[in-house]
């Protein structure tokens, strides 16, 4: 499912599974021998260092991940799901969790996704961010299921079928 396609790229671009609040910054004895990481500081226990902390650009964060696209490539492919150049040169952490949302949204991309599974796509997106979700999925080639209340959006995503499922029926729109 699409949701946790999403999280495991956003994982993997932003190390994205929140610390407790609060939590005590303390070296993280499972981490291998000089990659040492402290708790609190964007880091996992078990993975290597490199793929812990994303100081770096978003440009970097994801040529890091996409190892196989040349960083004119990334640009493209980021530009596509509006992260324009203010995003892709600021420090990847610094991005909202929408942009967070359309780099995972990217690299989904990236790595040649035929099938989306999209649930509540719209939730907690401000309207550009929206926007760009809507172009993007407009040059989407693959399968798209998507499951939304969002009419708007509905509407403005090109479907070759549409069913609907109300009081308990499943019917095709």
């Amino acid at each position: 499912m699409i949701v946790g396609e999403v999280d495991q790229a956003r994982a993997q671009l932003f190390d994205d599974d929140p610390d407790p609040v609060g939590a005590p910054s303390q070296p993280d004895q499972t981490a291998a021998a000089g990659q040492t990481a402290v708790a609190g500081d964007g880091a996992r226990p078990g993975r290597p260092r490199a793929a812990q902390a994303r100081t770096g650009s978003l440009l970097d964060t994801f040529g890091a991940v996409a190892t196989e696209l040349e960083p004119a490539e990334v640009r493209t492919l980021l530009a596509k799901f509006g992260l324009k150049a203010d995003h892709v040169l600021r420090p990847a952490h610094t991005l909202s969790p929408g942009e967070r949302t359309r780099a995972a949204l990217a690299l989904l991309q990236a790595r040649g996704v035929n099938l989306l599974v999209l649930d509540e796509p719209t939730n907690h997106l401000d309207l550009p961010a929206i926007e760009q979700l809507e172009s993007a999925l407009a040059s989407y080639n693959g399968t798209l299921l998507l499951v939304t209340h969002d009419r708007r959006m509905l509407d403005a995503v090109r479907t070759t079928r549409r069913v609907e499922v109300a009081d308990g029926r499943v019917s095709e729109v």
